[in-house]
C-alpha cells in the first residue's frame, strides 16, 4: 500500500493480420498503457522498422464524432436533457458487438435520419437574429414613439435634409440654438428626457454639412430608420406583431427538436461512445512500428497482469511473440505510476492526484494521508449533528451511484469524514454548536465530565481571595 504497483514493459510482435484483434483486446482488458515505440526503449526490436499509419477511415470517425456531438449540443442548448434527479442516470444500453465498418455505417445512417435537426437549428438561429434586430429597431422607435412623423420623410430630399439625433440632455438647448444661428430655415423638435434629448431636425440641404458638424461636436448620435416605414407608433405595432410570429415559429421548431431528442438522444450517445472507443484504438497505431508483414508495439503493464495479458493475446493467435522487461531498466520518469490501495482507500486517490502522482518507486502517501485527513477534518468541524448530516448525504449518493466515479469517490470521502466528525463531536459535546446544551438542556460529552468545555465558556470560576 505504501508502494505503487510493479510495472513491466511488454513488447508485442505479430503478423499484421492480427493487429486489429490485438489492439481491440488490449483496449477491452484495460490493464495496459500503450506507449510510443522508441529505440531507446527496445532498440533491438525497432531496428529498420517503419512507423505504422492510422487507418484511412480514422478521419471519417473523427468527423462523425464531431457531427454527433454538435447534434447533442443542439439538443442540450435548445431543448435540454430531462433528468429525474441530481444524480446521473445509471441506465445501461446493451449493444451488439460490431466491426468498425458497421459502427461507421450505422452512425452515418443515424445522422442521415436526423438531418432535419441541422435545418431546424439554422432556422432557430435566423429567427433569433431577426428577433434581436426587431428589438433593436423597437428600442430606437420608442425614443420617438410619441412624435407624429412619417419615417419615410427622413433622410435626403430634393431640397430638405431631415433626421433624428440623440444627445446628452444638458447639451440639447445649446445645440438647438447653434443650429438656428446657422440657418433660419430649420425645423427643430426637441424632447428632453432624464438622461438624453431627442432632436428631430429638418434643414435646407445646403446647410446639411454645417448642421451635422455641430451635432457631431456635441456628441450627438443619428438614429437610422432606413428599413422602417410609417409613423413610429404604427411601426412599433408592426414590429411587435412580427416578433410574436417569430416567437411562435421558434417554439414550433423547438417542439420538433424535442421530438428528435426524445427519439434519438440515447442512440446518438451510444454511437458517439462507440466511435470514441474506435478512435482511441486507431490513434494508438501511430505508436506502432512494423514492416509489410508484421508490427510491434510496446505496453506498460502491472506485473500481476502480465500473465493475464499473455493468456488473452495467445487466444487470438499462437503466432504472437511477447517480450517482457523489468521497469528497473528504465528511468523513473519514463515509467507510469499505478497506485494500488484497498477499496476503502481508493476514493482518496483523487485527492492525492490533485497534488501530483508520486513517481515510480516513490512512496504512495494514500495510506498515511487518509487517517490524517479524516482526523483533521473532524477536529475542524467537531460537531456530531453536522457529521451525521454528511454521513447520511454520503450514503445516499453512494446508494444511487453504483459504479465508481468522481462523484461516488467524493461521497465516500464525505461519509468517512462525517463518521469521524460524529465521533469527535460526541467526544467534545458538540451538537449544532451549543444548541442542545443551551436550549434543550441536553449535554453528552464523552471526553469530559460535566461541565463540558462548551459549558465552561459561559461560566467563570470564582476568583481566589
Amino acid at each position: 500500500m505504501l508502494k505503487a504497483s510493479e510495472m513491466r514493459l511488454v513488447s508485442i510482435i505479430s503478423l499484421k493480420e492480427n493487429k486489429d484483434s490485438i489492439m481491440k483486446r488490449v483496449q477491452e482488458l484495460g490493464i495496459a498503457e500503450v506507449i510510443e515505440s522508441r529505440e531507446e526503449i527496445s532498440k533491438e526490436l525497432l531496428k529498420d522498422l517503419d512507423e505504422e499509419k492510422p487507418p484511412h477511415y480514422l478521419k471519417e470517425i473523427v468527423s462523425l464524432i464531431i457531427k454527433i456531438e454538435r447534434v447533442l449540443d443542439t439538443f442540450d442548448a435548445r431543448v435540454g436533457v430531462e433528468k429525474s434527479s441530481i444524480f446521473p442516470s445509471q441506465k445501461k444500453v446493451i449493444v451488439e458487438k460490431a466491426t468498425v465498418d458497421q459502427i461507421v455505417k450505422n452512425s452515418r445512417e443515424l445522422l442521415d435520419s436526423i438531418s432535419e435537426v441541422n435545418v431546424l437549428e439554422s432556422k432557430i438561429s435566423e429567427i433569433e437574429i431577426e428577433i434581436d434586430s426587431i428589438s433593436e429597431k423597437k428600442e430606437r422607435l420608442l425614443k420617438i414613439a410619441d412624435i407624429d412623423v412619417d419615417l419615410r420623410a427622413l433622410g435626403d430630399g430634393e431640397f430638405v435634409y431631415s433626421s433624428v439625433f440623440v444627445l446628452d440632455t444638458e447639451k440639447g438647448r445649446e445645440v438647438e440654438e447653434k443650429i438656428k444661428k446657422i440657418t433660419e430655415y430649420a425645423y427643430i423638435f426637441r424632447r428632453d428626457a432624464e438622461q438624453e434629448t431627442v432632436l428631430v431636425i429638418s434643414v435646407i440641404k445646403d446647410k446639411k454639412e454645417d448642421v451635422i458638424k455641430v451635432l457631431r461636436e456635441s456628441g450627438a448620435k443619428e438614429l437610422e430608420f432606413e428599413d422602417i416605414r410609417g409613423i413610429p407608433k404604427d411601426a412599433i405595432e408592426e414590429l411587435e406583431r412580427r416578433s410574436k410570429k417569430l416567437e411562435k415559429e421558434k417554439k414550433e421548431c423547438i417542439k420538433k427538436l424535442k421530438g428528435f431528442r426524445d427519439a434519438y438522444y440515447t442512440q446518438l450517445e451510444v454511437a458517439s461512445e462507440l466511435l470514441s472507443i474506435e478512435r482511441a484504438r486507431f490513434e494508438r497505431y501511430a505508436d506502432m512500428k512494423g514492416t509489410d508483414s508484421c508490427f510491434t508495439i510496446n505496453l506498460w503493464v502491472r506485473k500481476k497482469d502480465v500473465n493475464r495479458l499473455k493468456k488473452e493475446l495467445h487466444k487470438i493467435s499462437p503466432a504472437i511473440y511477447i517480450c517482457e522487461k523489468n521497469a528497473d531498466a528504465f528511468a523513473e520518469k519514463d515509467v507510469p505510476t499505478s497506485l494500488e490501495n484497498p477499496t476503502i482507500l481508493k476514493p482518496f486517490e483523487m485527492l492525492i492526484e490533485m497534488f501530483g502522482i508520486p513517481r515510480y518507486k516513490e512512496i504512495d502517501p494514500t495510506l498515511l494521508f487518509v487517517p490524517t485527513f479524516i482526523i483533521f477534518f473532524s477536529l475542524m468541524l467537531t460537531d456530531a449533528i453536522y457529521g451525521i448530516m454528511l454521513l447520511i448525504f454520503g450514503c445516499i449518493v453512494i446508494s444511487k451511484i453504483k459504479e465508481r466515479s468522481g462523484l461516488r469517490d467524493l461521497a465516500v470521502i464525505l461519509a468517512l469524514a462525517g463518521l469521524g466528525t460524529v465521533i469527535t463531536g460526541m467526544l467534545t459535546g458538540g451538537y449544532m454548536g451549543d444548541f442542545f446544551s443551551k436550549y434543550l438542556h441536553l449535554s453528552i460529552c464523552l471526553l469530559y465530565t460535566s461541565p463540558s468545555p462548551r459549558d465552561l465558556s459561559t461560566s467563570r470560576m470564582p476568583s481566589s481571595a
